[in-house]
């Protein structure tokens, strides 16, 4: 814009430096502006803009009569005020109530919310960053042991394949999100509209002189919230959830290094030294750069209604779950590798219609001539998150027939908690199960004992749980669950 344009805009009142100073102040200040919107929008329901005093033709009377009075003369007379712009009576054209109705403005003033919400949500992921770590220096609790963290580094190191569940998915598919980002990014889109409102307004074909009917503080407030109320409309829970399974993905399968030491605590701690290092490497390397380059406000929404649930409550149970299995199915083996005092090993074998790891203990043979072959008891499958760890440590091959005892289905290996789903009372429902071998001269593998439905609230973090499980979430009938009881909603 020309000098001669703003000499124009200030003679209706609008001070151009101050309203480019106010953006450049707001756009500095996005992260205390958003914190402080979403703390107070957590109640409302609606995602629409907050009404605004005043009718689109109240506010086009307001604008006719700030031009009567800047020309002196109610009935249109010109003025000749010196440094003044002079105007005449309104103009007989026709001028439309609010041009940013137009399609082309509106997909303009859509493009505005893009930018402060990318800038919102890098600022959660440092957010994220902070509560995944503290969730890890929770989880080292369970295994403390000062001596064997401060051993000699002599042991040997082991590459293995992390998974960094740092994207919570399940609140990515909720529209709710949009009211609380919107919230956040609406005082950005409002002064990206003011500073660009006579470009926005000339886009949809308004003349000059026809600016100051329509540029009002009304009704940029409500082309705002306008702006808002159509993304929202907008939202595609697909691409959201997409945009998260991308960044997941991003995060899956990273290198690291874990050194083999003598105890079960210190491999522990060893375990979340490398879950720790490699969240950090891969958020900076991998989900940020991916968040930068997403253009689509259905995507951003996702990410940020992720990343806006990662607290350290959501952090923990995951985890914690990842380290039970490390240590459970591989820290033994990796304790006898070091010290050779123990029977403890991973092998794999083909079982249940695939190739499978699985803990067991070896028995070597007790007399070689008798019998050149080991035995082995076994212990637990190695669940599908740590196969990659165990395919790493170069496990030999056994034949499952060398098992003594039974070897029992992925599915239905014995274990305290399954998540398991389920067709009962009028839909698809998930429930907390048992499993457990039952019997004592007739022995009934895999037996399911009901403990608890999943509710609502926590169907997500169920779902995450249920996605390390051996098999995922199997479906089953509910007439094979002994103590089944009916919902609270049946």
């Amino acid at each position: 814009m020309g000098d001669d344009y703003d000499t124009w805009l200030s003679g209706i009142g609008i001070d151009v430096t101050a309203i480019l100073d106010r953006v450049k102040s707001t756009s500095n200040s996005i992260h205390n502006a958003a914190s402080g919107a979403v703390s107070t929008v957590k109640s409302a329901p609606s995602t629409g803009p907050q009404s605004t005093p005043g009718t689109v033709e109240n506010q086009k009377e307001a604008g006719t009569a700030v031009v009567q009075k800047m020309s002196g003369d109610a009935g249109g007379a010109k003025s000749s005020a010196p440094g003044k712009v002079a105007f005449g009576a309104p103009p007989k054209v026709p001028v439309p109530a609010n041009p940013f109705d137009v399609p082309r403005v509106q997909m303009e003033c859509e493009k505005l919310a893009i930018e402060p919400l990318r800038l919102i949500t890098v600022g959660l992921v440092a957010e994220a960053s902070k509560n995944y770590a503290e969730a890890i220096r929770d989880a080292r609790e369970e295994y403390k042991e000062e001596e064997a963290r401060k051993e000699a580094e002599r042991q040997q190191e082991i590459a293995i394949l992390l998974t960094i569940a740092f994207l919570p998915l399940g609140p990515a598919t909720e529209a709710a999100g949009c009211a609380l980002a919107g919230a956040a990014i609406q005082k950005e889109i409002l002064a990206g509209i003011e500073s660009k409102g006579p470009q926005l307004a000339k886009l949809a074909g308004v003349e000059d002189r026809n600016l100051q009917l329509v540029l009002t503080n009304a009704v940029y407030e409500k082309a705002a919230g306008d702006t808002l109320t159509r993304l929202a409309g907008k939202f595609d829970a697909a691409k959201a959830k997409g945009a998260i399974e991308n960044g997941l993905g991003k995060l899956k399968d990273i290198s690291a290094k874990v050194l083999a030491k003598s105890t079960k605590a210190a491999c522990a701690n060893a375990y979340l030294d490398a879950l720790r290092d490699s969240a950090s490497a891969s958020v900076k390397t991998q989900l940020l750069p991916t968040i930068a380059a997403t253009q689509d406000y259905s995507e951003l929404i996702g990410f940020y209604n992720s990343l806006r649930s990662a607290t350290i409550d959501v952090y923990q149970p995951t985890i914690h779950d990842q380290l039970n299995q490390f240590v459970a199915q591989i820290a033994d083996s990796l304790v006898a590798g070091e010290t050779g005092k123990t029977n403890h090993m991973v092998v794999k074998m083909e079982a249940y219609g695939r190739m499978r790891y699985a803990h067991v203990l070896q028995h070597l043979a007790a007399d070689p001539i008798i019998s050149a072959s080991n035995c082995y008891t076994f212990v637990r499958w190695v669940t599908p998150n740590m196969e990659k760890i165990a395919q790493q440590m170069n496990p030999p091959q056994i034949d499952p027939k060398d098992i003594d005892g039974h070897i029992p289905e992925p599915e239905k290996e014995p274990t305290e908690a399954r998540v398991v789903q389920m067709d009962a009372w009028g839909k698809i429902r998930l429930a907390i199960v048992s499993v457990g071998d039952e019997g004592t001269f007739k022995r009934d593998y895999g037996v399911m004992q009901f403990v608890k439905w999943v509710a609502e609230d926590e169907r997500e973090k169920a779902e995450a749980r249920g996605a390390l499980q051996n098999g995922g979430i199997n479906t089953v009938s509910p007439s094979n669950i002994k103590g089944l009881k009916a919902p609270p909603d049946a």
